[in-house]
Protein backbone atom coordinates (compact mmCIF):
# COMPACT_ATOMS: atom_id res chain seq x y z
CA UNK A 1 0.00 0.00 0.00
CA UNK A 2 1.43 3.22 -1.17
CA UNK A 3 0.77 7.11 0.85
CA UNK A 4 0.42 9.78 -1.01
CA UNK A 5 1.19 13.12 0.00
CA UNK A 6 0.08 16.20 -1.37
CA UNK A 7 2.52 18.64 -0.09
CA UNK A 8 1.66 22.22 -0.56
CA UNK A 9 3.45 25.69 0.04
CA UNK A 10 2.56 27.98 2.13
CA UNK A 11 2.22 31.53 1.12
CA UNK A 12 1.55 34.69 2.90
CA UNK A 13 0.87 37.83 0.45
CA UNK A 14 1.14 41.70 1.43
CA UNK A 15 -1.40 44.29 0.47
CA UNK A 16 -0.42 47.99 0.45
CA UNK A 17 -0.89 51.19 -1.04
CA UNK A 18 1.65 54.31 -1.59
CA UNK A 19 1.70 57.43 -3.86
CA UNK A 20 4.41 56.50 -6.55
CA UNK A 21 7.97 58.38 -5.23
CA UNK A 22 7.05 57.94 -1.58
CA UNK A 23 6.92 55.26 0.98
CA UNK A 24 4.35 53.22 1.57
CA UNK A 25 1.00 54.69 3.41
CA UNK A 26 -0.28 51.29 4.45
CA UNK A 27 1.81 50.76 7.71
CA UNK A 28 1.82 48.43 9.12
CA UNK A 29 0.89 45.85 5.90
CA UNK A 30 -1.58 43.74 6.13
CA UNK A 31 -0.31 40.06 5.76
CA UNK A 32 -2.64 36.90 4.61
CA UNK A 33 -2.26 33.80 3.85
CA UNK A 34 -4.17 33.01 0.72
CA UNK A 35 -4.51 35.47 -3.00
CA UNK A 36 -8.14 35.36 -2.27
CA UNK A 37 -8.14 36.58 1.40
CA UNK A 38 -5.51 39.21 -0.14
CA UNK A 39 -7.92 40.59 -2.67
CA UNK A 40 -10.88 40.42 -0.37
CA UNK A 41 -8.24 43.38 1.67
CA UNK A 42 -7.40 45.24 -0.93
CA UNK A 43 -10.98 45.58 -2.56
CA UNK A 44 -12.06 46.97 1.21
CA UNK A 45 -9.39 49.27 0.80
CA UNK A 46 -10.55 50.11 -2.58
CA UNK A 47 -14.35 50.39 -1.24
CA UNK A 48 -13.54 52.80 1.31
CA UNK A 49 -12.09 55.14 -0.78
CA UNK A 50 -15.13 55.00 -3.00
CA UNK A 51 -17.34 55.97 -0.05
CA UNK A 52 -15.05 58.71 0.60
CA UNK A 53 -14.76 60.09 -2.51
CA UNK A 54 -18.52 59.51 -3.41
CA UNK A 55 -19.07 61.92 0.51
CA UNK A 56 -16.74 64.18 -0.74
CA UNK A 57 -18.35 64.48 -4.17
CA UNK A 58 -15.83 63.48 -6.22
CA UNK A 59 -17.10 61.19 -8.49
CA UNK A 60 -14.00 60.18 -10.85
CA UNK A 61 -12.35 59.10 -7.96
CA UNK A 62 -15.30 56.92 -6.98
CA UNK A 63 -15.23 55.37 -10.55
CA UNK A 64 -12.35 54.59 -11.04
CA UNK A 65 -12.13 53.07 -7.06
CA UNK A 66 -15.03 50.94 -8.42
CA UNK A 67 -13.54 49.64 -11.66
CA UNK A 68 -10.22 48.59 -9.86
CA UNK A 69 -12.29 46.39 -7.48
CA UNK A 70 -13.67 44.58 -10.43
CA UNK A 71 -10.16 44.33 -12.33
CA UNK A 72 -8.67 43.07 -8.67
CA UNK A 73 -11.34 40.19 -8.15
CA UNK A 74 -10.05 39.05 -11.67
CA UNK A 75 -6.84 38.68 -10.46
CA UNK A 76 -4.58 35.39 -10.52
CA UNK A 77 -1.95 36.52 -9.06
CA UNK A 78 -0.73 39.30 -7.64
CA UNK A 79 -0.39 42.88 -9.21
CA UNK A 80 -0.84 46.11 -8.46
CA UNK A 81 -3.23 49.07 -10.15
CA UNK A 82 -3.54 52.91 -9.75
CA UNK A 83 -6.48 54.76 -8.95
CA UNK A 84 -6.00 58.36 -8.53
CA UNK A 85 -2.56 59.69 -7.02
CA UNK A 86 -2.25 56.06 -5.43
CA UNK A 87 -1.12 52.42 -6.11
CA UNK A 88 -3.03 49.44 -4.41
CA UNK A 89 -1.01 46.04 -4.80
CA UNK A 90 -0.54 42.94 -3.45
CA UNK A 91 2.54 40.79 -3.44
CA UNK A 92 4.04 37.45 -2.36
CA UNK A 93 5.92 37.94 1.29
CA UNK A 94 9.52 36.84 1.55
Amino acid sequence: MSIATNATETRTYVVGSNMPGYLPDSEPYELVGTLDDAKGALCSDLEDLADCATEEDDGDTAMEAYEAIALVRSWRVPDSIRVGRYVYWITEAE
